[in-house]
């Protein structure tokens, strides 16, 4: 990940990126702080260091924050450790279970970057010792593995992986307006211009038929 980033540095010089990689045992969560095509980018580096190096599994897309004037840190971070767990496990997937849980996801992980940021200005010299050892400092604000696993797991819409991400902005989606299927098509949907034309059409029939 750390490669991605720094070649993300490189091709987007003018725009800083910065964030920070949570590493668990068996999960991992990535919060980027960059615009929007960066991010794209960073996706696409993702999803071909899957398929090149099969270093990344599933990867799914939580609801993005937007804040014009606002960063958690001034650099790129990355920290190791231990993540909590529930002592109940999650069963339920109806949809207000899994927004519910990405709220609890979300709003853990912002209060860990407030948290981190505000020791940073404090203190900007000790960076290692920050993030060392946050599972013990702080672990209220640290999302639980039972958590990520759930979200992971969920078969629902509303969770995109990172290729459904990349595909639902590359992809011009084809959209049929009108299903030509049906016939004889609705009168809304005929032009007026066929309508007269068919009108005029049966007029000079009965007057042939008159004449005959």
């Amino acid at each position: 990940m750390k490669k991605i980033v720094k070649a993300l540095h490189v091709d987007s010089n003018e725009n800083l990126v910065t964030g920070l990689l949570l590493v668990y045992p068996k999960f991992y969560i990535h919060l980027l702080e960059a615009p929007e095509d960066v991010i794209y980018m960073h996706f696409k580096d993702i999803c071909e260091n899957k398929i090149r190096e099969e270093k990344f599994g599933k990867t799914i897309v939580l609801p993005t924050y937007h804040h014009v004037y606002h960063r958690f840190f001034i650099d790129w971070f990355h920290v190791y450790t231990l993540a909590p767990s529930l002592l109940e496990k999650i069963e339920k997937q109806t949809l207000e279970d899994i927004k519910r849980q990405i709220s609890n996801c979300c709003m853990k992980l912002y209060h860990l970057c407030n948290y981190i940021s505000r020791v940073m200005h404090d203190d900007a010299n000790d960076v290692v010792e920050i993030l060392f050892n946050l599972n013990e400092k702080v672990p209220q604000y640290l999302p639980e593995s039972t958590v990520l696993e759930f979200l992971l797991n969920a078969k629902s819409s509303v969770l995109k992986t990172v290729e459904d991400y990349l595909r639902i902005y590359r992809d011009v989606p084809f959209i049929e307006f009108y299903d030509d299927t049906i016939w004889p098509p609705p009168s809304d949907n005929m032009p007026r211009y066929a309508s007269e034309k068919c009108v005029d059409e049966e007029k000079d029939e009965d007057l042939i038929r008159k004449k005959t």
